[in-house]
């Protein structure tokens, strides 16, 4: 794109009706917090206000810096929903020039990057807008979550369940046109999910920002992209955005566009090429539009390809944030005056040469080894481990004080026995004092508790544990009969009882370390993701019921899938079954009646509409994909269904919250 040249401009998107601040100090919580993430969205989508500082309070510190609030954040999720649908209201009837088009599209594509931040989970759709056959349309896309973190390898022992980062692909459920998504969430808040990880890539040693999350996550994004029927649109901001732009020269020929805001660009390697860098040898390319807002400091970093579009995106004065770092963060593309002028990208990248080689280069690296390595793998593992276990962290550093006070002269060969000494007590203190504490509330939390229940419910183990254990018990016994041997075995029997604990329970820590470290334990499910939070009624995605269309083959297929591979169950049912189909004529048939009908190949291609969820919508089209890919005679194909049917079946057959 050459300097100066105009993209986009002339259109005004306004993302909620009034940009003033909606103020309700006599609502409920979680009427407070919905107004909160509203007003949070009007900041950043609808320009700066003087009177920001109004957001600021005890519950959106503690949301931003302590705990993340499940009421904002839910909150948030309908606000980005009510957005859209008005975005959409502005955008259906009117008539728009090729620019304003464009700002449309990249007004909304910037407002989708902002998505993740809500915590978006499997279970509610957003409608969004999208250009489909030369009109606007509110297409319903569901939520994937795609994990970018590790799963095996030396990482995953330091990492903890608040470290975990997810990108999260969108997929329409019922427009077979509409392209899915990819968003790739930017660098997080304090209190928001993966913080620690996020930061940790930002500043990762001679590399792309984001590099080291895109390489543990590469496996995960692929069998995504692949499972799609039609190029995704991607885009990110910051470091989603870097990672975005990572994502196009590894796979961009699976990928129709990529947007970033303000993001690093690639890290201009000294000695050799990356070995995920294929855009020189891609056949398809895709569109990369970059944006940089205002005076932006992160998107000056790094260089870009030639043949991507660099974008300066100037805001009205009036409507700008207080100084660069809100033009990092806000989203300047729905105002009418905001400017869209195209950058030269070899002119910036050699503007920036030097920047990139002693800031980006030099003294990122430097902060990464001096500051973040020795947090990321030793002090923040070492707090984290002293915060989930206060009591035993308090009585090993109260032992370890009345050790010092009692003997403040000791010899080096004998601290380290006096150090296993006090973790051993402070270990087996721990145990009978929440052993006692259990008995007192009536709870069965604590490691000796749940050894108790467990031999309670193994008495071969209990056999097997005493006959190992007889010569243990027998050697106070033998000092009566064998003159000398009692000064010997008392220490012993001692120093086994004391230390016993303490190595049982650094066995099982290997145990599970190393389960952890070959990838053998399966992860929960992040809070933020699980079926049972709640869910608002006009985005839960099994409470909520669209039409679509289905051929006489696709129903057929469906049903031989469902009944005859996944289940083992024949092809026509014995009852005639729930849902009801519609022909062009209005007239209703069931799953029985169409299953039993013989269909010629006239008939195969005969539309047939469907009313149901959206979840069991998604299904039956995800269904109708793997059919497609796999095949009905591939061993694959059965695997494939039944993590399809076990995922929709979690959110549909949720237990309480």
């Amino acid at each position: 794109m050459r300097t100066g040249e105009h993209y986009a401009g002339g259109l005004a998107i306004h993302f909620f009706e009034s940009s003033e601040f909606e103020t309700g100090h006599s609502a409920s919580a979680k009427d407070r917090a919905a107004i909160l993430a509203r007003n949070v969205l009007r900041l950043i989508m609808m320009g700066w206000r003087d009177n920001w500082t109004d957001l600021i309070s005890w519950q959106t510190l503690n949301a931003v810096l302590v705990a993340r609030d499940p009421h904002i954040t839910r909150g948030l999720r309908f606000a980005f929903q009510e957005g859209f649908k008005h975005v959409f209201s502005q955008l259906q009837d009117a008539s728009h020039t090729a620019l304003q088009r464009n700002q449309a599209e990249l007004f909304i594509n910037n407002c989708l990057m902002y998505l993740p931040y809500a915590d978006i989970n499997p279970y509610e759709s957003f409608a969004i807008p999208q250009w489909l056959g030369g009109r606007w349309q509110l297409v319903d896309y569901k939520v994937v979550p795609i994990e970018l973190t590790p799963t095996v390898g030396f990482e995953t022992l330091v990492l903890s369940e608040y470290d975990r980062v997810f990108a999260y692909g969108l997929e329409p459920i019922h427009h077979p046109q509409a392209e899915p998504h990819l968003l790739f969430m930017g660098t997080t808040y304090p209190a928001g999910q993966g913080f620690y990880t996020t930061v940790n890539t930002d500043l990762e040693a001679f590399e792309t920002a984001g590099k080291k999350l895109y390489r543990s996550g590469r496996n995960n994004i692929r069998h995504w992209l692949e499972s799609q029927t039609q190029k995704v649109h991607v885009c990110g901001t910051s470091l989603g955005g870097a990672l975005s732009l990572l994502l196009a020269i590894d796979q961009g020929d699976r990928l129709s566009r990529v947007d970033a805001l303000n993001p690093p660009g690639l890290h201009d390697p000294w000695l050799r090429k990356s070995r995920f860098d294929h855009w020189d040898e891609l056949a398809e390319k895709p569109e990369v539009y970059i944006q940089r807002q205002g005076n932006d400091p992160i998107s000056r970093f790094g260089v870009w390809k030639t043949d991507w579009h660099l974008l300066h995106v100037i805001p009205p004065p009036d409507r700008k944030g207080l100084n660069r770092f809100t033009d990092h963060a806000l989203n300047y593309a729905g105002y009418a005056n905001t400017q869209f002028l195209g950058i030269d990208t070899e002119a910036d990248n050699k503007k920036n040469q030097q920047r990139n080689i002693w800031l980006y280069g030099l003294l990122r690296s430097a902060v990464y080894y001096t500051t973040l390595v020795p947090v990321r793998y030793g002090i923040l593992p070492a707090a984290r481990f002293a915060a989930s276990h206060k009591l035993q962290t308090g009585i090993i550093l109260l032992l370890l004080m009345l050790f010092l006070l009692c003997t403040p002269t000791l010899s080096l060969s004998a601290l380290p026995y006096a150090l296993l000494s006090i973790i051993s007590v402070g270990y087996l203190l721990t145990l009978l004092l929440s052993y006692v504490g259990d008995q007192v509330t009536g709870r069965n939390n604590s490691d000796l508790s749940q050894f108790l229940a467990y031999l309670g419910d193994n008495p071969k183990f209990v056999q097997h544990a005493l006959f190992l254990c007889f010569p243990l018990a027998i050697m106070p016994a033998l000092g009566v009969f064998v003159p000398g041997f009692l000064q010997t075995a008392l220490p012993s029997f001692s120093t086994t009882v004391t230390v016993a604990p303490l190595a049982a329970r650094l066995c099982i820590q290997l145990n599970r370390m190393l389960h952890l470290f070959s990838g053998r334990e399966v992860r929960n499910e992040l809070v933020c993701h699980r079926a049972e939070l709640e869910r608002h009624p006009e985005l839960d995605i099994y409470a909520n019921t669209v039409k679509a269309e289905f051929t006489y083959k696709e129903i057929h297929a469906y049903y031989r899938a469902k009944r005859c591979v996944l289940k083992g169950k024949p092809f026509l049912p014995d009852t005639p079954g729930k849902l009801m189909f519609f022909s062009s004529r209005g007239v209703a048939k069931s799953k029985h009646e169409l299953l039993r009908e013989e269909v010629d190949a006239m008939a195969e291609g005969q539309i047939l509409t469907l009313s149901a969820s959206k979840a069991k919508i998604h299904e039956m089209k995800k269904t109708l994909k793997l059919v497609s890919r796999h095949g009905f005679h591939t061993p694959g194909l059965k695997a494939a269904l039944e993590e399809s049917y076990q995922a929709y079946l979690k959110g549909k057959n949720r237990p309480l919250a």
